[in-house]
């Protein structure tokens, strides 16, 4: 009975989203019908699709500071569920990686497991000198410190998808700092992700290669959000 009364729940919520879809091709939806055609898309477990329309949301009311919060809360909750998933174990090689760590130690470990898999890796010791090599570089995938000299992964983090030759890069953020108002600053700096430090190297690989695999449905997603 309890399948039955979900099933009829999602269909009605699949009933409203599909009006309101109707509704958008006809004219511009306000505020309000955004964020119900985003919360039903979440309730139905299609997060990327929530996601965007509560963005819609926030962008029709830039001053709704509440919603705003809500839509980086679901962004980082996302990616931590992709994460976890990986890419339904499928390997990724052949790619290139620039790894950017102002600790030797980091960088010895995260370079040698990545070549190990496939990779091709580049490593800088801070952010001054990862965006110099990026000048001459197109890595797939960057590992980015918070904490380093001479320009934090924040300020790095900006300047990369601020660049037209390298704002659709993934940056990957990685930390020991693993609160909320960390990974969200992270996210308005731009990162694509975040790992917390102390980490294991198949916990490593699960991020390196979900978001290697991920990048047509990244693409997706973004033609989606325009």
């Amino acid at each position: 009975m309890l399948l039955a009364n979900q099933s009829a729940e999602q269909w009605v919520i699949r009933q409203t989203l599909n009006a309101l879809e109707g509704e958008r091709s006809q004219r511009p939806l306000n505020e309000v019908e955004l964020t119900n055609l985003g919360i039903g898309y979440i309730n139905l477990r299609e997060f990327d699709k929530g996601y965007f329309y509560l963005v819609e949301a926030a962008q029709a009311n830039p001053d709704n500071v509440v919603l705003s919060s809500h839509v980086n809360s679901l962004h980082i909750r996302i990616e931590e569920i992709k994460q976890k998933l990986g890419n339904d174990g499928a390997k990724v090689s052949g790619k290139t990686i620039l790894v950017v760590d102002d600790s030797p130690t980091i960088r010895k470990l995260i370079s040698g497991k990545l070549e190990k898999s496939g990779h091709e890796v580049f490593c800088a010791s801070d952010g001054v000198e990862a965006l110099e090599m990026l000048k001459a570089l197109e890595p797939d995938l960057i590992l980015l410190d918070i904490t380093m000299p001479r320009m934090d992964g924040y300020q790095v983090c900006k300047t990369i998808k601020s660049a037209p030759e390298t704002k659709d890069i993934p940056v990957v953020m990685i930390s020991g700092k693993d609160g909320f108002f960390d990974k969200v600053r992270g996210r308005m700096a731009g990162t694509s992700g975040y790992i917390t430090k102390p980490f294991g190297p198949e916990t490593l690989m699960k991020v390196v290669e979900g978001y290697l695999a991920g990048e047509a449905q990244a693409a997706e997603m973004e033609e989606y959000a325009q």
